[in-house]
């Protein structure tokens, strides 16, 4: 016959071993640790694929841009001040056409950059296409108030920053030539802008080209 007792040390007793939770808890842990570095890989491929487009959006948006600044303009300039909107002077093209009247009438469009801060990353610039119209031949008080302020591009390096270069038509068939450039960007010598931007995330620098169409 058996006793009370003898029928507890036969029956299997319920809950883990101590040695069984130490290794789950290991197996769970070592799965933890794996998934966490995936998501960390993911989210890094993610930033740098999203910088990249970005980068290349900032290429194709400025070019639209720019290229048709530099065709329309009459003449443009480098030197402060910045004469439509507010910002360091990058460049700014002069125009002229008429309203519906017919009446004559002043158009500048300044490039100018702004510095963007942030704690724990680096500055960047970001770049500015500022657009003023004034009535008649000769701009009001300076400088004018933008009628339209667009970021044009982003994420713009500060230890490399943007570059202007002119070219003339000399002697040279390759409008690229060292011969061919204006030193000083003088407007009444260049025919051919070529302005260059490098991005914070990318050493490699996109060009920006446009070439005049009264030179």
């Amino acid at each position: 016959m058996l006793t009370a007792e003898t029928r507890d040390a036969d029956e299997p007793e319920d809950g883990f071993t101590l040695i069984e939770v130490i290794i789950t808890v290991s197996i769970s842990l070592l799965i933890v640790g794996a998934v966490t570095a995936a998501v960390i890989t993911s989210l890094r491929l993610m930033e740098q694929g999203s910088s990249r487009l970005g980068d290349a959006g900032n290429n194709r948006f400025t070019s639209a841009y720019f290229s048709t600044d530099v065709h329309d303009s009459a003449s443009f300039d480098t030197t402060p001040p910045t004469e439509c909107g507010t910002g360091p002077l990058l460049i700014q093209f002069h125009g002229a056409d008429f309203d519906a009247e017919l009446e004559p009438r002043t158009t500048i469009v300044s490039y100018t950059l702004e510095t963007i801060s942030a704690p724990n990353i680096a500055d960047t610039y970001q770049l500015h296409r500022q657009s003023c119209i004034a009535a008649g031949a000769e701009p009001g008080p300076l400088p004018l108030d933008p009628e339209l302020d667009i970021v044009v591009a982003s994420n713009l390096s500060t230890t490399i920053p943007p570059r202007l270069q002119c070219y003339g038509r000399g002697s040279n068939a390759n409008v690229f030539a060292a011969e061919n450039r204006v030193p000083t960007c003088d407007s009444a010598q260049a025919s051919l802008l070529v302005l260059e931007l490098t991005p914070e995330s990318d050493a490699s620098p996109f060009q920006l080209i446009g070439s005049r169409r009264s030179q």
